[in-house]
């Protein structure tokens, strides 16, 4: 891939994380901190891009933007993440990497930068995960709330009997789903249906997500109340 386009006068100086071939798995974090150099005779609005790519198929996973002023012969640092999805296609040393880029924010034919940093993707045989849960609406008495959770199947493995528990405390409700199985690269939406009475008072509660395979709690994520 070519280089910078700028003359030296905008620069990607130095790549902090993430490091050439790091490893990292579904639904990780990878961090991403960069030091950028404005040496041109003017002060400059940069907006500074990180992406997660898939080279072989010529896609963006994930992605981030921040955008910050530099002043003439100065630098700055740039800190952002982005998530590994849960449904990523496959493992790989070699398919996937992170490309970062620094451009003059509406001018980036003169002041352009950017670096490319190879990551590699693991999966482990049996990995469930609560990839999604939709909606964290206020719940409301009186009507039928809908909870969603999205979970995907994230190991080289297929996978039988998975079910989901739903936890709300403090309205005492405790729901199972019924056992499906996850072919590897799967996912499921499992939806829960809420009837409350018409004593709860409407508002965001605090709950729990499991998601079982085989009985044995895989995955969970909380519910903010």
């Amino acid at each position: 891939m070519p280089g910078n386009v700028n003359n030296d006068e905008l620069n990607i100086d130095d790549i902090d994380d993430p490091n050439e071939n790091d490893n990292f798995k579904p639904l990780e974090t990878i961090d991403v901190r960069v030091n950028i150099d404005n040496d041109a005779d003017e002060d400059l609005e940069v907006e500074f891009r990180a992406f997660l790519i898939d080279k072989e198929d010529d896609d963006v996973l994930e992605e981030f933007t921040d955008v910050a002023d530099i002043d003439e012969s100065d630098d700055l640092d740039f800190d952002g993440s982005l998530i590994v999805p849960a449904d990523i296609e496959d493992e790989s040393t070699t398919r996937y990497a992170v490309y970062i880029m620094a451009s003059e924010d509406g001018n980036e034919d003169d002041y352009c930068d950017w670096e490319q940093v190879d990551v590699e993707i693991e999966k482990d045989n049996d990995d469930v995960v609560v990839d999604r849960v939709t909606p964290q609406e206020p719940l409301m008495c009186g009507v039928l709330n809908e909870l969603e959770t999205l979970i995907v199947n994230a190991g080289s493995d297929n996978q039988k009997d998975v079910s989901v528990k739903l936890f709300i405390n403090d309205l005492r409700i405790a729901l199972t789903s019924s056992e499906f199985d996850l072919d590897k690269k799967d996912s499921q939406k499992v939806i829960f249906d809420l009837s409350l009475a018409k004593t709860v008072a409407p508002g965001t509660y605090a709950g729990r997500v499991e998601v079982l395979d085989e009985g044995n709690v895989v995955d969970a994520v909380e519910l903010a109340r």
